[in-house]
């Protein structure tokens, strides 16, 4: 340990020492020789310590470096991670343009369909035009020959749940003689919730009709109109309302007996003017 302290005494004295010499003389010049001051020697303590700081700059530009080079790294990732999931994502993208484009023509084929099916439910007859001519519910009395053959017609066929299906006539054919006036044909029309009984004729008529679901029996008489087509059809078919009609002349016109197959009501009837080449028409709509 003495050794150590007078090693340290010796360095430091050397280094006072040295300093002095280079100081300026007072009163004169030391020409030819350069002066350094405390500060500027070559190796002093003030350089080493810039040389020191020069050193810590690059470390800390070098880290800076580093880490810019870490983010930008993480940051590629990460896109390639979005580049990556955007390609799974378009082959499901591809498919919802087929699908589309797939539903577009079911909707386009399901429009045409409803289409079809709205001109055939309503090709029998067109809106109803009423006529002024009123109708009235009586029983007609005058004759019942077209009634007992109704009314036997509904007594043979048991009362059934409503089924839609087409009427299919069976013309039994009786020669009738035809008037100016009459009636030309009746239709019979299954549709949704109804079932339409169309009856044609020309001429003027003021209806009377009466409906006995007792009798699962609808009469309906025309006055003034002479039964000039079929006299009797049977469209007795499982679940079809009306099992068929008959009809017969009466004193003052026509009667009309309409066989049923269970008990209904009449939804609707009004009269449709002859156009376009088609008769006047009477309109019942009785519910299925």
């Amino acid at each position: 340990m003495p050794f150590v302290k007078t090693s340290l005494i010796l360095a430091a004295s050397a280094i006072t020492l040295s300093a002095c010499a280079n100081l300026p003389m007072k009163g004169g010049s030391n020409s030819g020789q350069t002066v350094y001051s405390a500060n500027s020697a070559p190796g002093s303590v003030t350089n080493r310590m810039k040389n020191s700081r020069g050193l810590n700059t690059e470390a800390m530009l070098a880290s800076e470096i580093e880490h810019s080079i870490q983010e930008l790294s993480r940051v590629e990732q990460s896109i390639a991670a979005v580049r990556a999931g955007m390609l799974d994502v378009i082959p499901s993208l591809k498919r919802l343009e087929t699908l589309h484009g797939e539903v577009a023509a079911l909707n386009e084929r399901l429009r045409k369909v409803m289409n079809d099916i709205g001109a055939t439910n309503t090709s029998m007859v067109e809106q109803p035009t009423p006529i002024t001519t009123p109708a009235q519910t009586i029983a007609p009395q005058n004759n019942r020959t077209a009634i007992e053959a109704a009314r036997a017609m509904a007594q043979a066929v048991p009362e059934t749940q409503a089924r839609p299906a087409p009427a299919t006539a069976k013309p039994n054919p009786q020669p009738v003689a035809t008037v100016p006036s009459g009636v030309t044909g009746v239709r019979i029309g299954v549709h949704a919730g109804k079932t339409r009984l169309v009856i044609d004729y020309t001429g003027d008529v003021a209806p009377r009709f009466d409906l006995d679901n007792n009798e699962r029996l609808m009469t309906i008489e025309l006055p003034g109109l002479a039964w000039n087509t079929d006299t009797s059809m049977s469209s007795a078919r499982n679940g079809t309302l009306i099992a068929g009609y008959a009809a017969d002349k009466t004193d003052s016109g026509s009667l009309l007996a309409v066989a049923l197959t269970r008990e209904t009501q009449i939804l609707e009837q009004f009269s449709l003017k002859a156009s376009a080449g088609k008769p006047t028409r009477l309109v019942f709509d009785l519910k299925n």
